[in-house]
């Protein structure tokens, strides 16, 4: 899967994807978002492992996000398999004044440069991806990330890539617990690689549904809780004012 993913990316380069400028501005800043205890809300119409989650305007599921207290949005812009667009971010761009997170499958700078057009002010790059060898340099991409004003989420799964995250000089560290190849989810994961750790804020990835989790997760030390399908399925603002009030 973590191939077939990746290679979506290249074919959403060669059809011209993310071409297009929006000359939106991002200037919040990620890491100081997450200062505080903190709801990411994903803008999420579509996923590999459940198919199309539900439909709609972007702009009205960011500001109902926002409005119902999450301290940044994810907005996945990767159009197979995830229904999502670089469009969706500049919508959300325009309708929230929350920190942007472009969620991709990242493999060139032409991604990086769309985000940043469009006014993202943070990028996700999957060590995964670099260490299967689906991309070139992780390292060069952080770089231009940065150089874009954006800051960097890296995402890893095993104590190893969470490491290389740390000396690499992420901005942020994700901690998925859906296996990339798999499509699995394993609900211990993020306790047992936070253990310990001290750096970037962290933040908790797949899984989270309920305010139990929320909770619990943030007892192992999450900074932040990624929340895309749970919210996405029913009330945006009610299921995000829910997990707010978990924190």
């Amino acid at each position: 899967m973590l191939a077939r993913l990746a290679a979506n990316s290249y074919r959403a380069l060669d059809e011209g994807a993310y071409k297009k400028r929006h000359g939106l501005a991002g200037s919040r800043s990620m890491a100081a978002a997450l200062a505080s205890p903190s709801i990411i809300a994903e803008i999420k119409y579509a996923s590999p492992s459940m198919g199309r989650i539900a439909s709609g305007d972007p702009a009205r599921a960011a500001a109902a996000m926002a409005g119902a207290g999450a301290r940044a949005i994810s907005v996945l812009t990767q159009p197979h398999l995830f229904g999502g667009s670089v469009e969706n971010l500049a919508a959300a761009r325009r309708a929230a004044d929350v920190p942007l997170l472009m969620k991709d499958i990242v493999v060139d700078k032409e991604q990086i440069d769309a985000g940043a057009s469009a006014g993202a002010d943070c990028v996700l790059l999957i060590q995964a991806v670099f260490d299967a060898g689906h991309a070139g340099n992780m390292e060069e991409l952080l770089e231009h990330g940065h150089k874009r004003g954006l800051d960097v989420l890296l995402e890893v799964h095993t104590a190893k890539e969470m490491e290389r995250a740390r000396q690499a000089g992420a901005d942020v560290i994700g901690v998925n617990s859906r296996d990339l190849d798999t499509l699995e989810i394993d609900p211990g994961l993020f306790c047992r690689l936070a253990r310990g750790f001290s750096g970037a804020p962290l933040v908790a990835e797949s899984g989270v549904k309920t305010a139990g989790d929320v909770r619990r997760l943030r007892a192992c030390g999450a900074d932040a809780l990624l929340v895309g399908t749970s919210v996405m399925s029913g009330d945006i603002g009610a299921r995000v004012s829910e997990m707010v009030g978990a924190l």
